[in-house]
Formats: structure tokens, sequence, C-alpha cells
């Protein structure tokens, strides 16, 4: 997108969308991309952004493919019930995180306690360093965080944030500061070790 090969853009998105139902969210940078061209040139290609089509058309085809196989086409949506996720507020998934840390027992507060941490941590991000990026990736990285959210439960949050890319942009342009930088490492070398011992032990990490 950035060097506005528009085909090849889609057609990876495509396979994005394919493989994973995020991934039509390529679609919002992309036209943001080719529009702040679009709009700073009159040379580009204005038929480009016709390959921004491909991607929502890689979940198309899967959907079709569950038809085929279920005779439900969002049967990747259904089958979440058995996680306890359902379409909700962004909201309410935080008020039923915080109603199992208040009511849950030793382990699941733990888990739980794991999942807002790096909830809030995604979102303070966002809101401290959504400056220092292009508009792109910011949107990109608001709507990664807000359809989890948007499933009424918190659940796998860590792995979730393992993807976005732009969260991990900002924090590497704030650790140009050697102190910040000593700040992420003192928390993220510890949590590393954390989460390899849990998983080590067959405990759900994410």
């Amino acid at each position: 997108m950035r060097e506005h090969k528009w085909w090849i853009a889609g057609a990876i998105g495509f396979f994005a969308a394919l493989t994973r139902v995020e991934g039509v969210l390529l679609l919002v940078p992309f036209l943001m991309e080719w529009w702040a061209v679009r709009r700073s040139s009159k040379t580009t290609d204005r038929y480009g952004v016709c390959a921004g089509a491909l991607i929502p058309l890689g979940l198309a085809i899967y959907m079709a493919y569950l038809w085929i196989l279920r005779a439900d086409p969002l049967y990747f949506s259904h089958v979440q019930i058995h996680w306890n996720r359902h379409l909700a507020p962004p909201w309410v998934s935080l008020i039923n995180a915080f109603d199992k840390l208040a009511h849950g027992s030793g382990v699941q507060v733990a888990h739980e306690s794991l999942e807002v941490a790096f909830t809030f941590l995604m979102i303070a991000v966002l809101l401290a360093g959504w400056h220092s990026l292009r508009p792109s990736y910011i949107a990109y990285m608001a709507l990664s965080i807000l359809v989890p959210m948007s499933t009424s439960n918190l659940m796998s949050m860590p792995r979730f944030a393992l993807v976005l890319f732009p969260m991990f942009a900002i924090l590497a342009r704030w650790g140009e500061r050697p102190w910040v930088n000593n700040v992420i490492l003192a928390f993220s070398l510890p949590l590393l070790g954390l989460v390899t011992v849990l998983f080590a032990d067959w405990y759900w990490v994410a």
C-alpha cells in the first residue's frame, strides 16, 4: 500500500481475509492510503481502488465455503458461542471482565487480570501514540482492538496484541529514549518469563 502497488496489496489482503476474519480490516487502511495518494497526486492509478475489492472477496469466498459445508455462511461467528462470545458493545466485555475479577476463583482471576491488563495496555498505547504514526496505521490498530472487544469477552486479548504492529512501532519510537527503553524491557522480560512458564505447565496463556 505504501508503495502504491494496489493490486499486489489487494491480492495479499485477499489471502489475509480468506484465512482470518480480521483480515478484512485491511480494507480500511487500503482505502485511506489510496485516497491520500489520490488527493495529493493527479497521476495516481485512479482504478487502483478497485483492487481493494479483493480484500472483502477473500472473506466472501470463505463464507461461501461455509455455506456449502455447513449451510451457514456465518458459521465462524455463530460457533463463538462455545467460548461465550457474541456481538455486544465493547464496554460489555469490560463489565464482564471486572465481574469475573470480583467473583471469580484464583486461577480465573489471574487469567482475567492478564486479559484486562493487555486490553488497557493496547488502548493506552493507542491513545498516547496515535499522533506518531500514519492515520491508516492508527485506524487499523483501533479496529483491531475494537473488534475483539465487541464480543462480550476479553479472552485472548494478549494474543491479539501480538499482531498489532502499529503498537510495537509506537513503543519503538518511545524507546528511542534510553530510560523508556529500559522501562519497556523491565516490563517485557519478566512477562515473557511468566507466560513461558505458564505455557510450559499447560496453563491457558492466550
